[in-house]
Formats: C-alpha cells, structure tokens, sequence
C-alpha cells in the first residue's frame, strides 16, 4: 500500500512538473486576457504561441502597425517571488528589446528602441502630424514602485528632417527640425 501510495505521489509530481515546464503559452494568456483588456483596452493580441517560458504573439495597439512580440521568463526568479522576461517586439518600424523586472511592488524595465516613422505617422497622420526619420532610444530606465514612477533615464536621437503640420481644415505648413539628440531623466518629480 505504502509503495502504491509513493507510486501515486511520483506520478502526481511528474504530472504537475510536466504542466509547469511544457504550459502552453496560449492557455496562461486566456486566464489572463480579461485584465488585460480591461487595463489596455486599445490592446489586440493574437496568434498566442509557445509555452510560458518562451513564446511568440502579434500585437496591435490603436492604430499602429502590427508588431511580432517573441518573450522568454526566466524560471529562478519565480523561486524568490520575482519574475524576470525578455522581450524583443518587431514591426514595420518598430525594433524593441526590453527586459522586465516585477516584484510585490517594484516594476523595473530596461532596454533599448528603434522607431521609424512610418510606426509613429499610422497615427500621428489622423491629427495632421507626420515626421520623417526615425527615434532611437538608448539605455532606457523606468522604475515604479507601488504604481509611481520613481525614475527614469534613456538616451534618445531623432534623424530630424521636414515635419509637415496639417491640422483638419488649415493650410498644411512645412517645418524643418535639426537632428536632435539628449537625455531623458527623472529630476525631482518631472521628467526633463
């Protein structure tokens, strides 16, 4: 009976760490997507695929361009009551590598961003903005804890060129803006 029970009890373990390591990534995200759509409304993901530790979707938010995520979770983290990721996010105009870090109550994320603009006027050309060039963010920072921000810091370029500014029902005016190039950091309570 004893070795029946033991038996039972590998059986239950293996089964249960089976689920744990293959965890089809599109069954954590439908017990997840009620609260995501209720935080991020303008949010479509799709084409959920993978396991838990390493997978793919396509996303699209408002208006802009579709976008393939790939993400892997670290497992160890999950050990000590944290959770790691890696992100890479690709799309007509956009290249995204962002890590992430969650805890309790801290939400670290680093990482770097390329965005075209072509990304950017899919949506800034409906309010009679569009922008040449692209904006390249660099050693990227954010830090929250208990929902606030408490730092931030990238190094940011954008090509400059001809902005072109044609609100609905005026005359369209040209704009030529040089390359710009600095440093986005937290000072106090604003971000400069």
């Amino acid at each position: 009976m004893k070795r029946l029970a033991l038996y039972g009890a590998v059986a239950i373990l293996s089964f249960a760490t089976f689920v744990v390591l293959f965890a089809p990534a599109s069954a954590i995200w439908l017990l997840m997507r009620d609260t995501v759509s209720q935080r991020l409304p303008d949010l479509a993901v799709g084409a959920v695929s993978g396991t838990l530790w390493s997978g793919q979707a396509d996303l699209q938010y408002r208006g802009f361009p579709p976008a393939a995520l790939t993400f892997q979770l670290a497992f160890l983290p999950l050990l000590v009551g944290s959770a790691e990721w890696s992100t890479q996010l690709e799309g007509p105009g956009i290249q995204a590598s962002l890590a992430f870090i969650v805890t309790a109550d801290d939400l670290d994320i680093s990482g770097e961003a390329t965005i075209d603009s072509r990304y950017i006027n899919a949506v800034s050309s409906q309010y009679g903005f569009t922008f040449p060039g692209k904006l390249d963010i660099r050693e990227l920072q954010l830090r929250s804890q208990n929902h606030w921000l408490q730092s931030a810091a990238a190094n940011l370029r954008w090509d400059g060129g001809r902005v072109r500014i044609a609100p609905a029902g005026a005359a369209p005016q040209i704009a030529d803006l040089p390359a710009l190039s600095g440093r986005l950091y937290q000072s106090a309570e604003a971000l400069q």
